[in-house]
């Protein structure tokens, strides 16, 4: 096939570790095998623990394709912690908290950056899973080319409305199995060129059960769970119910594990519940041959590849009874057993020790399952014939990625904003930081994807007809995003951050999307000193403005500014266009507060208790306001 694709996992290689890691990374080199042009667009991270970029940026090639590297940049705040810890306690947060928390764990500005510069260099998009940032954000840049496949879990995270979006927006979505699909359903109105393609698992040449009991001293029969030790995944579940099982004298079975994440095991179970870390695959393969049963206690499964690798070594499978996707691949191949408490585990437990006859016939008819339906041959064979009906279909870019036609947006043509056009052509290759092409690059002041405000459709619409205009704009958001650049230029300091951009890019032109307060304050300015604020930073913008050759305002609905200091920004420009907004902006925690007049007492106030208490100060702190709080309630109970 002549067609390129790309991959967009959040990591990428040996040693990674995660389910749909796996299905993506041998989806991958299952198709270029197949004479697909495949590329991996992926992070330097390699633990999904710490996100760190542990690997080199760039291009390499690996097992058969392109592989493009690109820095996790880490956004922590106080707010996206405290969404996280919203999230986790089961609650969904409004949808600017939900923005917030997106670089809770990880941003890839280059990625996006890349999708946008060279997005159209490529035919198709497979992102996958569905809670990350390389999906959540990237995905809506190429819409009318992606595939979702979102690997999703009942649970919270996949309720949140930035999520939803990796269903909707795009072109097709690939599922895993028929429970995912009921699940995806019941989240959001699916594209309708949907459909279940399943994952693959390779058939091991051979397994060697002896060699393993051997080679690890395990005598007794065991139970095997091979994968995340995490609560998640049901670890902490299935060590307790493990504890029950031989507390009220169960069947003489051992526990095995192995994977990653901390196994603590209680002093009275040493020697029961044996930890072997991350096997090598002939390990892994070999310990599902010789386990009496695979045990998956997880409910959070969108496939499990373990449950299909331990069939395949013809071992039995115990589920937990509501996790859906088990418990229905255990019904519909009739090789397993559920259990739903410690009681239930131990009688399916018995069930196997007591009629080994009944456990061979249980892993023979899963082995025939998994070769019948799960073999990577019979999962290539769906994913090439829906990619090839995806780009045999009529594409419409801009109209599904939201944008419209320029003309819609109000923007008028670059030629009419003063943008001008390019003396030379795009250079090829893969710059690490944005290039200069025919005369110094463009700085384009805006916020940027995913901030929910009305200027970031228009930043965007401005970037891409720049680009297509052969220009290379650098673009500076007000707030963290998938912006290369964070700048707050908003409020009294506005020129002296204006200053160091331009030092920074070397820009000579300038092109700012002027919305809500920014670049003038509106908000989190008391009323009595909004309107000397405003002038005190239009003037010192303006004074910056005039340094570039060439100034354009792109207004984003109501500024909200005092007319004195607006003309000050009108008086620098020379070209204004106009984009009214139909909405007002949802502008939130979005990264760090602009410091203001009202906020700079309790400010200075944080940064002298920091000092003064050290590691203390957030106990202090938290102490202090629970006295407060219950001073407060005492007051409002008298």
């Amino acid at each position: 096939m002549s067609a390129r694709i790309a991959f967009v996992p959040p990591r990428f290689g040996p040693g990674v570790v995660g389910g749909s890691e796996a299905v993506t990374q041998e989806a991958a080199i299952g198709l270029a095998s197949r004479g697909w042009d495949v590329e991996v667009l992926t992070t330097c991270a390699t633990d999904h623990y710490t996100w760190e970029s542990s690997l080199p940026a760039g291009a390499s090639f690996e097992s058969g394709v392109v592989v493009r590297r690109f820095p996790a940049v880490a956004q922590r705040s106080e707010a996206a912690r405290r969404a996280q810890l919203r999230i986790q306690a089961g609650e969904v947060p409004s949808f600017d908290e939900q923005v917030t928390w997106l670089g809770w764990r990880f941003t890839v500005p280059a990625l996006y950056d890349h999708l946008v510069r060279r997005g159209h260099e490529y035919d198709a998009f497979v992102f996958s899973p569905y809670l990350f940032w390389t999906t959540t954000v990237c995905l809506p840049v190429v819409a009318d080319r992606a595939v979702s496949m979102p690997c999703l879990h009942d649970e919270t995270y996949a309720r949140l409305d930035v999520a939803r979006r990796t269903l909707t927006d795009a072109s097709r979505v690939w599922l895993l199995s028929e429970p995912e699909h009921d699940l995806a359903h019941r989240l959001a109105t699916l594209p309708a060129a949907h459909t279940v393609t399943g994952a693959g698992v390779h058939v091991p040449a051979g397994y060697d059960p002896e060699r393993f009991r051997s080679r690890y001293g395990l005598e007794r029969p065991f139970l095997a769970f091979v994968a995340r030790r995490e609560p998640e995944k049901g670890w902490d579940w299935l060590l307790s119910l493990y504890q029950q099982l031989r507390a009220a004298g169960g069947p003489e079975v051992d526990l095995v594990t192995a994977g990653v994440g901390e196994v603590t095991v209680p002093a009275e179970f040493s020697g029961r519940v044996v930890d072997l870390g991350r096997l090598s695959d002939e390990d892994r393969n070999d310990c599902m041959a010789a386990a009496l049963a695979y045990v998956q206690p997880s409910r959070m499964e969108s496939f499990s590849r373990t449950t299909m690798e331990a069939w395949l070594a013809g071992t039995p499978v115990l589920a937990v009874e509501d996790g859906e996707v088990v418990a229905w691949h255990c019904r519909r191949s009739g090789a397993g057993l559920t259990f739903r408490d410690a009681a239930s585990l131990a009688d399916a437990v018995g069930r196997l020790v007591d009629t080994p006859a009944e456990a061979t016939e249980l892993g023979e008819l899963g082995r025939r399952y998994v070769l019948d339906n799960y073999r990577w041959e019979v999962v290539l064979d769906r994913m090439e014939a829906d990619l090839a009906t995806m780009l045999a279909a009529p594409s419409g870019a801009a109209e599904a990625q939201g944008l419209g036609t320029a003309e819609a947006q109000g923007l008028g043509t670059a030629e009419a904003q003063g943008l001008g056009t390019a003396e030379a052509g795009r250079a090829g290759g893969e710059p690490e930081r944005p290039v200069t092409v025919g005369r110094p690059a463009i700085l384009v002041l805006g916020s940027y994807p995913p901030v929910p405000a009305n200027g970031t459709p228009v930043t965007r619409q401005v970037v891409q007809r720049l680009q297509d205009a052969g220009e290379d704009p650098v673009v500076a958001s007000y707030r963290v995003s998938a912006a290369l650049l964070h700048a707050r230029v908003a409020g009294l300091l506005a020129g002296r951050r204006l200053a160091r951009l331009r030092q920074v890019t070397g820009a000579s032109r300038v092109v700012v999307v002027v919305e809500r307060d920014a670049p003038l304050p509106v908000t989190g300015v008391p009323a009595w000193l909004r309107t000397p604020a405003q002038r005190l930073a239009a003037r010192g913008l303006a004074a910056e403005l005039c340094r570039f050759s060439h100034v354009a305002l792109v207004v984003a609905g109501d500024p909200g500014a005092d007319p004195r200091a607006w003309r000050e920004l009108v008086a620098a420009a020379d070209e204004i266009s106009r984009v009214e907004g139909d909405r007002d902006p949802l502008v939130g925690p979005l990264g760090p507060s602009e410091l203001t007049l009202a906020r700079l007492p309790r400010s200075l106030l944080g940064a002298a208790a920091r000092r003064l208490l050290g590691p203390a100060a957030p106990e202090v702190r938290a102490a202090l306001s629970g006295m407060l709080r219950a001073l407060r309630a005492a007051a409002r109970d008298r």
